[in-house]
């Protein structure tokens, strides 16, 4: 009797939870790498700091891979319009560690120098592709598949963010691992010229800073 009843409750309760429009809980798997949106809440122009808003970034035509990304004038197109990532499968919930070492190669130092910085992406709006430089692009930056979105591994698009109070600048991991030395993205001054990267520090257009966003 005590069965009985026992699994006369469990059916009633059950029948309430229908009811109610309950469901069982979900044990599915988790869905595949993916970056996480932490820099700005949309997409937005980014720009060098010293003249704001000065000259831009655009993917020109919103190219495909390989396309060199190059300065522009100011603009809210889709090709002039980018969305940073923190890349969280990358190291330490993407963030620079020294123990161990990642992102750069252990013995460079740079992960101690640049140690709880945030590993970043760069995504446009209008290709959905990422800025970035692979060993092959002769220090141009380029556009490349964007890392750790849809499982997709591409170091060439992964940079580490160096912040100021009011802007900031990108540092290429596939280029400082080369010569064990900080090599950063940077702009080359001249409106449809390509952005590059440079060891030399303190040039006009490493520094940048996202143009619409709060407190810009």
């Amino acid at each position: 009797m005590r069965r009985i009843a026992f699994s006369i409750a469990i059916t009633c309760a059950l029948a309430l939870l229908t009811a109610l429009g309950g469901a069982a809980p979900s044990y599915a798997a988790p869905p595949a790498r993916a970056a996480q949106a932490a820099a700005q809440p949309s997409a937005l122009p980014l720009c060098e700091f010293d003249n704001p808003p000065g000259l831009c970034w655009r993917d020109p035509s919103d190219g495909g891979p390989g396309t060199v990304v190059v300065n522009s004038g100011f603009g809210t197109d889709a090709a002039r319009t980018w969305t940073m990532f923190t890349d969280h499968p990358r190291c330490f919930n993407g963030v620079v560690t020294n123990t161990p070492p990642c992102p750069f190669t252990g013995g460079s130092g740079l992960n101690f120098k640049y140690q709880n910085s945030r590993i970043v992406i760069v995504q446009n709006f209008g290709s959905s592709l990422c800025a970035g430089s692979s060993g092959s692009d002769q220090m141009a930056v380029k556009m490349h598949a964007c890392d750790s979105i849809l499982g997709t591994t591409e170091l060439s698009s992964v940079f580490v963010e160096q912040t100021f109070p009011t802007h900031f600048r990108l540092i290429s991991v596939v280029w400082s691992d080369r010569c064990s030395c900080t090599e950063f993205v940077t702009g080359s001054g001249t409106n449809n010229n390509p952005l590059f990267i440079d060891i030399n520090e303190n040039l006009p257009g490493q520094f940048i800073r996202w143009i619409g966003a709060v407190g810009s």
